[in-house]
C-alpha cells in the first residue's frame, strides 16, 4: 500500500493579525490529516504573537526577527519535514479539501502543482472565481506572477534548484523568481482545475503597496535570465498592467 506523502503548510505572517486566525483553522480543518503546519512570524508587531500562542499545541510557531518574506519562507522551507510543501500567506485561506483534492493529483512527471482559486474581500466574501489555464512555459513567462498560495512543490526538488532568492527583501515576486527557475529548468507544473483556495485582494497587501517596485524588479528579473521584456497577462493575480 503507497504511503499517503506528508505536506508541510508554510504560513509566513507579518502583522497579519487580523486574518491568521482564518488562515491557521483553514489548515486545522484539512480533510487530509497528514500534514504539518509551520508558521513563521516574520517580527510581527501587532497582536499576531499572542493569537499564535491559543495553537502552540496544534502547531510548530517560530517567532524570528523581522527579515522579509523571501527569508522567512527559505526558513519555513528548511525545518520543513514534509515530502512536499505549500506556503499559505497569512491573509489566504484554504478549502477544507485543498490538500486531499491536490494530493491526488501528485504525479513525479511534475514538479509542482496548483489549483484555480476565489478571490475574497476584507470580509471573507467571495468576490470572483478565477481559472488559470493550463500550464504552458510561455504563458507564465508572460503572466507576470506566478502566486505562491495554492502552489505545492516538491521539497528535494526545490532544495535541489535553489529557494526564495534572499538577497532581496520583500520584492513582490519571490515566487515568480522561483517558478520561472523551475521552469528554465525543465520541470513543468500541472494545473489542477478546481477552486480551493481563497485569495484575499485588500490594500494593506504587498503586491497592492509596491507595485512600483514590483515592476521594476520584473524588468530587472528578466533581463537577468535573459527573457526579454517583463509584461503582464490576462492571468496576472490582481489584474497589473505595464
Amino acid at each position: 500500500m503507497q504511503t499517503e506523502p506528508l505536506i508541510s503548510i508554510i504560513i509566513t505572517s507579518f502583522n497579519y493579525g487580523q486574518y491568521i486566525k482564518d488562515a491557521i483553522n483553514s489548515c486545522l480543518e484539512q480533510d487530509y490529516k497528514n500534514i504539518e503546519i509551520i508558521v513563521v512570524d516574520d517580527g510581527s508587531s501587532d497582536n499576531t504573537h499572542s493569537i499564535l500562542e491559543e495553537y502552540s499545541s496544534r502547531i510548530k510557531i517560530f517567532k524570528n526577527k523581522n527579515q522579509g518574506l523571501e527569508i522567512s519562507a527559505n526558513f519555513g522551507i528548511n525545518v520543513s519535514i514534509g515530502d512536499y510543501w505549500v506556503r499559505l500567506d497569512a491573509d489566504d485561506y484554504f478549502d477544507k479539501n485543498y490538500v486531499s483534492e491536490i494530493v491526488k493529483e501528485i504525479d513525479p512527471n511534475y514538479s509542482f502543482f496548483y489549483t484555480d482559486y476565489k478571490i475574497i474581500n476584507e470580509n471573507n466574501e467571495i468576490v470572483e472565481t478565477f481559472n488559470l489555464p493550463a500550464f504552458n512555459k510561455k504563458e507564465i513567462l508572460k503572466r507576470g506572477d506566478f502566486l505562491a498560495t495554492g502552489t505545492l512543490v516538491n521539497k528535494k526538488l526545490s532544495l535541489e534548484i535553489g529557494l526564495y532568492n534572499r538577497n532581496e527583501y520583500n520584492c513582490g515576486l519571490e515566487n515568480y523568481e522561483f517558478i520561472i527557475k523551475l521552469i528554465l529548468n525543465n520541470n513543468k507544473g500541472k494545473h489542477i482545475k478546481k477552486n480551493l483556495w481563497n485569495y484575499r485582494h485588500h490594500h494593506e497587501s504587498l503586491s497592492y503597496k509596491k507595485q512600483k517596485a514590483i515592476v521594476k524588479y520584473g524588468n530587472n528579473l528578466f533581463k537577468r535570465y535573459s527573457l526579454g521584456s517583463f509584461v503582464t497577462n490576462e492571468n496576472h493575480p490582481y489584474k497589473l498592467k505595464i
